[in-house]
């Protein structure tokens, strides 16, 4: 079971969360960050959750924790991703994961580092034209 995290609490997480809910035997949403503890807790409860907060260094300290999906501003991807992998999580972050390439790198290089995947969210790369 891989138990998930997510970080938003917009539409496209929603729509993730339901994606994850067609495959029950694999996922599992474990806990839900944001900003605004309420919009977390929502979130949690409607999807089945029982962890949320608005601390990220209690998130990323999660042991429970294996996945972080990432849909927050895009401004914030690249920290928090870093901050993500070096806490031990494989993540999955909206597009862009970052606004210059060498983010890019660094992030795939301390993912090697710390033996975790990293994946950028970006659906149209995988699909026939």
């Amino acid at each position: 079971m891989i138990r998930v995290g997510t970080i938003g609490t917009s539409q496209i997480t929603e729509r993730f969360l339901e994606a994850l809910s067609l495959l029950p035997e694999v996922y599992e949403l474990h806990g839900v960050y944001s900003r605004q503890k309420n919009k977390a807790k929502d979130l949690a409860q409607r999807f089945g959750a029982t962890y949320y907060c608005d601390d990220l260094a209690e998130f990323w300290a999660d042991p429970e924790l294996d996945l972080v999906y990432i849909a927050s501003p895009n401004g914030a991807h690249f920290e928090q991703t870093k901050c993500a992998i070096q806490a031990g999580k494989h993540v999955i972050v909206e597009k862009p994961a970052v606004s210059r390439p060498e983010e890019w790198q660094e992030l795939v290089k301390l993912a090697a580092e710390h033996q975790v995947y990293i994946f950028e969210a970006a659906r149209n790369y995988h699909e026939a034209a």
